[in-house]
């Protein structure tokens, strides 16, 4: 009866007689001894006003009751949806640009200092306040350099390139941590996409001559590269 009453209010949008309701009805069949799936329904019917509520974290506390009571499939895949909701949720309300410059300001004199893992502290907290600045992950991507993070360093620089194609320090960095990589020939790719960006930029000219000088030799004529790039496959 009182489940009933629970999907009127829910059909109704009236989320907080519905909770009422369906708790009444868990109390009523608790003290009857009722099946657990039945006293699963009803936590998972408040799970669903909390969420309906916009209040994630209620709803995620019942589908776990309603999962203690009955572990359904359907109670779990929500129960996933609502913790991927909560987690994007959250990452939206924490985005504030403004507090995002300060910590990149903060990065920037760190950096300067010398002082590179603080410096990346800063710039981590500065990319969760703006993810889509991708820039910012230039800056961190050259603090991990500093450090020797690789890996790292090339995964800022592929985020960067992605959020900022036209920022040419993208492709630059990447360049420069692929060389760093012993990976010459990714490295030139890299810098032949800064290259269209701007053909006369110093660092570009100094990136390609250095994966070619790795690769065949300082003293080979740009004939002499190009047949010798013919036979590197990754080229």
């Amino acid at each position: 009866f009182h489940m009933n009453i629970g999907a009127v209010h829910l059909e109704t949008k009236d989320f907080d007689q519905c909770i009422a309701a369906c708790q009444k009805a868990r109390e009523i069949g608790f003290e009857a001894r009722a099946d657990f799936k039945m006293l699963a329904k009803a936590d998972a019917r408040i799970a669903k006003a909390y969420k309906l509520k916009g209040e994630l974290e209620q709803a995620i506390e019942w589908y776990d009751k309603a999962l203690t009571n009955h572990r359904c499939r359907d109670y779990l895949d929500a129960k996933k949806k609502l913790v991927k909701d909560l987690k994007e949720k959250k990452r939206r309300e924490y985005i504030n640009p403004e507090l995002s410059l300060e910590h990149k300001n903060k990065g920037n004199e760190l950096f300067k200092a010398g002082d590179y893992p603080a410096a990346i502290a800063e710039y981590t907290e500065a990319i969760a306040r703006n993810p889509e600045d991708g820039k910012l992950y230039s800056n961190r991507a050259a603090s991990y350099t500093k450090l020797a993070e690789l890996p790292h360093a090339l995964k800022d620089c592929n985020e960067c390139i992605k959020l900022a194609p036209e920022f040419i320090k993208g492709y630059l960095r990447k360049g420069n941590v692929l060389l760093a990589m012993k990976k010459p020939s990714e490295a030139l790719a890299a810098f032949q996409k800064a290259e269209k960006i701007d053909a006369n930029h110093p660092e570009v000219k100094k990136g390609m001559q250095d994966c070619y000088k790795i690769m065949y030799g300082g003293d080979m004529t740009r004939e002499e590269r190009a047949q010798a790039a013919m036979k590197d496959p990754e080229i």
